[in-house]
């Protein structure tokens, strides 16, 4: 037989048998490139436990409509009792997709709807016209420019912050009495400001929905916290820095966050603060 053929006959039986296995490799891949990765932060009074999680994009599309159903439902409700049947029910259908790891459905339910609302009100018949805050309130969210100040966000700022101090001269401030004191901040909105320029504002966007001592209060489009202006980082030299706006103080619940997504909570919060107007510099 031919040389060229024996080896023409080789080549194609090594290019039919490592075929299949590089189409496997490839759905593999395909596959493995559906999955979303999702951030879950679970919340407790003195605590905050992190996880990651991989969601199918299936289950990643069934969390924004669990969040959309539950907004819709809420803006109808008439009483406590009908909230409280929404809360539990859409932390059962949150529940099933794994976003309470290593905790049963009772105390995903607890966690949630820890029952902090103010216990002289009853029923949500309070709405405030243009009530820019609310007390002991369940929370529930859909916003971006949002950040979350806890143990883990202090790490990082004395770590870069020195960094800072270090290489370039400027100064982290962060607060530490306050950190130690309110773990569980959530600042909506942040702007950088400079003393003799003009100011960039950046606020946060979408909705919150509150159910608390003032009743059901809620908050669309762009806004930005109203309980404290929080030193980011500033330069003394330059005279400029970067400030956050807390918004909601002491939050326990679900925290869920996907890449290029917006955050969405779900909890209940000591104190909530919100506005539409650009606050005004810190000085």
């Amino acid at each position: 037989m031919n040389k060229g053929i024996v080896i023409g006959v080789i080549i194609v039986l090594i290019a039919v048998s490592v075929a299949p296995s590089i189409n496997a490799n490839v759905s593999r891949t395909q596959v493995n490139s559906k999955l979303v990765e999702t951030s879950v932060r679970i919340h407790r009074a003195k605590s905050i436990i992190p996880y990651t999680l991989k969601l199918r994009e299936k289950e990643s599309d069934e969390v924004d409509r669990i969040f959309d159903n539950l907004k819709v439902r809420l803006d109808t409700a008439e009483t406590d009792k009908e909230i409280d049947e929404i809360y539990d029910s859409a932390v059962e259908s949150l529940y099933e997709l794994g976003m309470f790891p290593r905790m049963t459905l009772k105390e995903a339910k607890q966690l949630v709807n820890g029952k902090n609302k103010n216990p002289s009100v009853t029923e949500s018949s309070i709405n405030l016209e243009n009530a820019d805050e609310n007390f002991n309130c369940q929370v529930i969210g859909w916003t971006s420019n949002t950040v979350m100040f806890d143990l883990y966000s202090l790490f990082w700022g004395l770590l870069l912050g020195g960094l800072r101090v270090l290489l370039q001269y400027q100064v982290w401030n962060l607060n530490l009495p306050y950190y130690n004191r309110k773990i569980g901040s959530i600042t909506l909105g942040s702007a950088i400001h400079g003393i003799g320029y003009s100011t960039d504002y950046s606020p946060a966007g979408g909705w919150v929905w509150t159910n608390g001592t003032y009743g059901v209060i809620k908050w669309n489009g762009s806004f930005y916290g109203k309980i404290e202006t929080k030193t980011i980082w500033w330069d003394p030299h330059q005279m400029w820095g970067i400030f956050a706006y807390t918004g909601i103080r002491e939050f326990k619940g679900l925290w869920i966050k996907e890449i290029h997504k917006p955050i969405y909570l779900l909890g209940s919060a000591e104190h909530v603060k919100i506005t539409y107007e650009s606050p005004p510099p810190p000085w």
